[in-house]
This record gives structure tokens, C-alpha cells and sequence, in this order.
């Protein structure tokens, strides 16, 4: 992970063009809205995001846009 990169969950609220979307994310205890696009992973293996999906995603300062890195919750593995 990068330095100044926030991870996250959200949901996905509205379908925009261009590999856009709206997305409702966690921060802290409240939730706000974050235009997000996809990540190159997520293009490269053709996941389709749909809306209600609930997205991994990551943030930069100051937190109004990001990338979808996940569809499903990032569960860290018990093994490394």
C-alpha cells in the first residue's frame, strides 16, 4: 500500500459513464459520497460492479475521489 492512501468500504449508489461511480464510503463513522473508477485489475479480469455492491476502495487526501481495488470486503489472510 501506498503512504497517504486511506482503504476503505462503501456501497455502490449510481452507475456513471466512462468506468465512473458513485459510491457511499465509510470514513470514520459517518458516510460520504465518492466518485470512484475502477482499478486495472478489476478492468484486466472483466468484473462487472453492480449497483448495491459493496466495494473495497481506495482514498486519497482530500477524500472526494477514489478507486475501486475490490468488489466484496478485503478479508486479510490468516497465513502470511
Amino acid at each position: 500500500m501506498k503512504k497517504n492512501v486511506h482503504e476503505t468500504t462503501g456501497t455502490i449508489q449510481k452507475i456513471l459513464g466512462n468506468n465512473n461511480y458513485l459510491v457511499d464510503a465509510k470514513l470514520g463513522e459517518k458516510t460520504a459520497p465518492v466518485l470512484c473508477h475502477l482499478s486495472g485489475r478489476i478492468r484486466q479480469y472483466n468484473i462487472s460492479i453492480i449497483v448495491g455492491d459493496l466495494v473495497t476502495l481506495e482514498m486519497s487526501p482530500p477524500f472526494d475521489k477514489g478507486r475501486i481495488t475490490f468488489r466484496g470486503v478485503k478479508v486479510p489472510r490468516e497465513d502470511k
